[in-house]
């Protein structure tokens, strides 16, 4: 019997790396900018997202991926309240609203849509020395710079590097402006002791 309980048991096998597990589905931010403007004035719709792997926004704006920070530009003609749909891994799903009101007399300041489209990482948190893949897209920009990778990098509507992950990295996308104006966003990417 004794045998026969010591032929049934599995020889112990290396340890694997532990597995990361994914970020947890959370809405970092939902707002709009500014939050009054005339009939058919320009508004900001902004948004981040951790952990989500698909993500609209209804009244339909133009299609969006997850990102830590992103805003697209609307124009609508009368008051909206938008709707940020999250879905995670899992299915499991977030919701955050924000209205834009509409009013007639509110004085519409001319503005520019922001520079900057997009930052977006595919990880907020690495295993020290693993890799991580870093992705922007800017536009009407004069010049980009994404520290701490690289002081200039090339003025695209879509661009990707990836960069190891040595340690716990402030990460800063900043686009200049034709006129000096500045647009920045910013993420931190963790690194994970395995």
């Amino acid at each position: 019997m004794a045998l026969l309980a010591a032929c049934g048991t599995e020889p112990k096998r290396a340890d694997a790396p532990p597995k990361l597990q994914p970020d947890p589905l959370k809405i970092a931010q939902f707002y709009v900018s500014p939050n009054v403007v005339a009939p058919g004035g320009e508004a900001q719709v902004c948004y981040g997202t951790e952990g989500a792997v698909a993500v609209k926004i209804t009244p339909g704006v133009e299609a969006i991926r997850p990102s830590l920070a992103r805003c697209v530009v609307v124009h609508p003609a009368a008051t909206a309240t938008y709707t940020l749909t999250a879905e995670g891994s899992a299915g499991e799903q977030a919701q955050a609203v924000a209205t834009l009101r509409v009013d007639p007399k509110a004085r519409t300041a001319p503005s520019s849509p922001p520079m900057i489209q997009f930052l977006w990482v595919s990880s907020v948190k690495v295993p020290r020395g693993g890799k991580v893949t870093v992705c922007y897209g800017v536009q009407g920009a004069a010049s980009v710079s994404l520290r701490p990778f690289a002081a200039q990098v090339p003025n695209a509507p879509r661009s990707c590097l990836d960069q190891v992950v040595a340690r716990t990295l402030d990460v800063e996308l900043a686009a200049t402006g034709p006129a000096g104006q500045r647009d920045v966003e910013r993420i931190t990417i963790t690194a994970v002791d395995q």
